[in-house]
């Protein structure tokens, strides 16, 4: 099964910082802007601390609980994570060519 980020995603997540939450609610934001609508499971992002240096994180696939995993000790690890998690796996899906071309020309 690849995993892919859509409409129907799950977050877990004890991370009450503000920069967090935002960054969360930018990530749906662009899931609703970027994915068209699907009947597909959706993934499961579990967020968790972890004691890592500053600004750094690691994203684990876990395919069999259908997770991606991002653990950082920073809150901006954490939106680097969702960062990378967005280019790597929101354009699984598919994606529309409006909103494609708005970001390749700036006009956003």
């Amino acid at each position: 099964m690849e995993l892919a980020l859509n409409h129907n995603l799950k977050i877990v997540s004890d991370i009450s910082s503000k920069a967090v939450r935002h960054a969360l609610e930018n990530l749906k934001r662009d899931i609703g802007n970027t994915c068209c609508k699907t009947e597909k499971e959706g993934i499961e992002l579990v967020l968790e601390q972890e004691a890592l240096h500053k600004e750094c994180f690691l994203l684990i696939e876990n395919q069999e609980k259908n997770q991606l995993i991002l653990r950082s000790g920073s809150d901006l690890g954490f939106v680097y994570g969702m960062q990378i998690l967005l280019e790597r796996y929101a354009y699984s899906e598919t994606v529309s060519y409006t909103h494609l071309r708005a970001h390749e020309t700036g006009a956003y």
